[in-house]
């Protein structure tokens, strides 16, 4: 019971650093309709940069990382994705593969091939639960974190301007241009934000392991939790981030590490043959 326990409570940590990039998938593809198969390159440029910070601290690393790579989003957006505004989603989607490649190259460079590593947000690594359960404090910081972002991000989106052009410029980016909006502006705010949110993951990821390109590997999660929560739902994106990572975690304990990656493909692919629009995403009408 004790091992069910702990797999399902870091399961839930683990699926909420994968809620974090998937928040910032479906933050891009609310706004700008592409998927952004870039984000597992970003999180893993963003645990890196803050390994390279990481004698400040944990939080000044973090901080400074989720800065960088906001910024690294909104210079994509504005010179590889603004040129392919109007063009489709195949084009938008072949160059985030491009932009995955362009980064991991760059990073190699620029930090070398060896793992760097980043110390704990907090000073006790393991937090002692109920029940003879415990709990790594890094999982604990990315659970309320995630649940910080997504209800931020909600907020947003229903309440504020610049939420509300965002979801304009994603349905007719034109009307909103003539409402006043200006879509390319509002794209760039949507690849920050979501550079911001890879970045944070990023660091957190590279506290648990070690920070090195490997770990954009993880987005794999991202993807499968953004399908499974629906792809235009932000609070859907953290509750599939964290069904994934139990089912991951579940799998791992009672059938090996071998089977926690196939464990997570399986489900994913149950949910595009069963429920394509995920838990909470809005269901496509096709009319004949």
């Amino acid at each position: 019971m004790t091992d069910f326990l702990n797999a399902v409570i870091s399961g839930a940590g683990f699926g909420s650093l994968y809620g974090l990039v998937a928040l910032g998938l479906v933050v891009v593809f609310k706004s700008t309709g592409i998927l952004n198969f870039s984000a597992g390159a970003l999180m893993a440029v963003g645990g890196l940069v803050a390994a390279s910070f990481g004698s400040s601290g944990f939080w000044i690393a973090a901080a400074l990382a989720v800065a960088i790579v906001a910024a690294a989003g909104a210079l994509a957006n504005v010179t590889v994705m603004r040129p392919l505004l109007g063009r489709g989603l195949f084009p938008g989607v072949m160059v985030t593969i491009g932009l995955t490649s362009v980064l991991e190259g760059t990073s190699g460079i620029v930090f070398g091939p060896q793992s760097q590593f980043l110390v704990n947000p907090i000073a006790n690594p393991t937090i002692v639960l109920p029940l003879g359960t415990s709990m790594s404090s890094t999982l604990m910081v990315a659970v309320v974190l995630s649940i910080a972002a997504t209800l931020l991000l909600s907020f947003a989106f229903k309440r504020t301007a610049v939420g509300l052009q965002l979801r304009a410029a994603a349905v007719r980016p034109e009307v909103a241009a003539m409402f006043g909006a200006n879509p390319s502006r509002i794209f760039t705010y949507a690849w920050a934000v979501a550079g911001a949110l890879a970045a944070l993951a990023g660091a957190l990821l590279a506290s648990l392991t070690v920070a090195d390109i490997s770990i954009a590997a993880f987005a794999l999660r991202a993807f499968a939790a953004m399908i499974v929560g629906g792809v235009d739902s932000l609070g859907g994106a953290l509750l599939g981030g964290i069904l994934v990572g139990v089912i991951e975690l579940l799998a791992g304990t009672y059938l090996g590490d071998d089977y926690r990656l196939p464990s997570t493909m399986a489900v994913l692919m149950v949910f595009l043959l069963i429920r394509p629009a995920g838990l909470f995403g809005t269901a496509e009408v096709i009319r004949p």
